[in-house]
């Protein structure tokens, strides 16, 4: 448990850590003057910030979670519904930045394909996550089913 605590407790940092993130965000996209390289630069902003929004709530599910996990143990409902959202919401999330991502190499007059490799690099480990999730959710109804029949047992 002291595992989980540490975790949500990064979780409980991070989460408002991304708040500012997605309001720097907001601030660099309304204070762009005119260049050559505008147009790109907002729309660049634009799925990075997409990304953060969807982002939030899979972390805010994912501490949840873990709040579950510690006042009710490993085996609640509630822990594996939030943990199952969090999956989800990550793996949705990395399909839909890779989506945006590659509308981004083909507008013209810019070449993100250099940059690609070091994007998808970021993203699958992401997409790994997600479906890690999604793994022990299974695991935690499997546990679950067989720590109510025990129960019955007894």
């Amino acid at each position: 448990m002291a595992k989980i605590t540490i975790i949500r407790l990064l979780l409980s940092v991070y989460i408002p850590f991304q708040l500012l993130i997605m309001f720097w965000v907001y601030t660099m996209f309304n204070s762009f003057t005119y260049s050559p390289g505008y147009e790109m630069m907002k729309r660049i902003i634009i799925v990075h910030g997409i990304s953060a929004i969807i982002l939030l709530p899979a972390l805010i599910s994912l501490w949840l979670s873990f709040h579950y996990f510690l006042k009710h143990g490993y085996f609640n409902t509630k822990s594996r519904r939030f943990l199952k959202i969090s999956g989800y919401i990550l793996a949705v999330n990395t399909i839909i930045t890779l989506i945006l991502d590659l509308a981004l190499c083909y507008i013209p007059g810019y070449s993100k394909w250099e940059q690609f490799p070091g994007e998808l690099s970021s993203l699958v480990p992401v997409l790994l996550i997600g479906i890690g999730l999604l793994v022990v959710v299974d695991f935690m109804k499997q546990g679950e089913s067989i720590e109510q029949e025990n129960a019955e047992l007894i």
